[in-house]
């Protein structure tokens, strides 16, 4: 299983077009979430099983690049990595103690 976590600043928009890509790639969604952050953005998280002929890392890709996303990171479950083409790649995950 993978994961994708980012922050968006649409996000109707983006959890469409997350949900769009999913499907055209035939991707099995395990699970999805959406919390609004402080700064007026909202994050989103979902896990998901990619089949074998296409490429999580192609799905991470073309949503990396939609018009909003902050903050994307990406990788197998319990091995996060960082986007490295996202708008402002920052670690999302919560701090120790908050």
């Amino acid at each position: 299983m993978w994961f994708a976590r980012f922050q968006s600043t649409n996000p109707f928009d983006h959890v469409s077009r997350t949900l769009g890509q999913l499907d055209r790639m035939g991707f099995v969604l395990e699970s999805m979430s959406i919390a609004s952050t402080t700064k007026g953005h909202s994050e989103i998280r979902l896990i998901f099983d990619p089949v074998d002929s296409l490429s999580a890392d192609t799905f991470v890709a073309r949503i990396a690049q939609l018009r909003g996303i902050r903050a994307f990171e990406h990788g197998q479950v319990g091995k996060p990595q960082h986007y490295p083409h996202a708008a402002h790649p920052v670690d999302i995950r919560r701090q120790k103690g908050s």
